[in-house]
């Protein structure tokens, strides 16, 4: 999907976190000022978590085993931290992830940090899919100051809310300060506008809400190292999609829970099934052996 012409930095060299915030002892005093960031602020959990934890039962390690999960596949690499500033912020199955856009590496290099930063999400959904983790958060653009033991800022105020209160189904939304963003400024760019989105538009998709959300299922098409290797993980997200329907069926539909499991899934269920209309059913047939509708929920 990339350009050649164009060396973006090598992903082991462009990612980096702060870790886990050290305490506030290991950081006082302090006559450093407090200061935001213009960043790129990604915000997640784990779906079900209170079945989760209601189904692991006084068994801990059912449920550490999911957030160590997350966790690992969430992180970012940390070779280069102090460089590039990105910074990974993990509490039980929450996840927050930063990426400042005026580093100094990046106003160098132009990395396209958007890029990256909807690259590594549509990887990490399509990770924890296939460990049967479901995840719903957001995208969005703006300030935010992560350092010592705080966390906070209008875009953190910003994620949370399109998180809540927005993304709804297992999805991460892409708010619009970030699509616009990428017109008005050349920073979040490796390219010029229209060369840039023709390769974000392979990483989002539009819902029929009107939302953008990042598209994990083209991203694994696109991306994985053979079709037989996509056709085993389309499989195995179908068997998803099947034990969402059966779990959320199984709960009472007139209780709120009831309805927004079954709400989850059937959207998990659609954006599935419009996905398998894209692909080649002869290309799927002749090299993974799978007859597309087969893989129809």
């Amino acid at each position: 999907m990339q350009d050649d012409s164009v060396e973006r930095v090598p992903a082991a060299t462009r990612k980096a976190i702060t870790g886990p915030l050290p305490s506030a002892a290991e950081t006082e005093p302090s006559d450093k000022p407090f200061e935001y960031r213009p960043s790129i602020v990604s915000y997640f959990d784990i779906l079900g978590m209170k079945t989760l934890l209601g189904d692991a039962g006084s068994d801990a390690g059912k449920v550490a085993e999911i957030l160590q999960t997350t966790r690992r596949f969430s992180r970012p690499d940390i070779d280069a931290e102090e460089e590039f500033g990105w910074t990974f912020v993990n509490f039980s199955d929450l996840v927050l992830r930063t990426v400042p856009i005026l580093s100094e590496v990046n106003l160098k290099h132009r990395l396209g940090v958007v890029f990256y930063e909807l690259s590594d999400l549509a990887d990490i959904q399509v990770n924890l899919a296939s460990k049967n983790v479901l995840i719903r958060g957001a995208v969005t653009l703006g300030d935010i100051t992560v350092d010592r033991d705080l966390v906070f800022g209008p875009a953190l105020a910003t994620a949370y809310l399109l998180e809540s209160k927005r993304a709804i189904f297992p999805r991460i939304i892409v708010d619009q300060l970030v699509l616009q963003g990428l017109k008005k400024l050349p920073v979040l760019r490796a390219h010029d506008y229209k060369q840039e989105m023709a390769y974000i538009r392979r990483l989002i998709r539009r819902d029929v809400d009107g939302n953008w959300f990042v598209d994990y299922l083209r991203y694994a098409l696109d991306n994985s190292d053979d079709y037989s290797q996509y056709g085993k993980f389309i499989l195995h997200h179908r068997s998803l999609v099947l034990r969402q329907l059966s779990e959320s069926g199984a709960l009472d539909g007139r209780t709120r829970e009831g309805r927004n499991r079954r709400a989850k899934a059937a959207w998990l269920r659609s954006y599935h099934n419009r996905h398998v209309r894209i692909l080649s059913a002869i290309r799927l047939k002749q090299e993974t052996g799978i007859n597309r509708a087969e893989l129809v929920v």
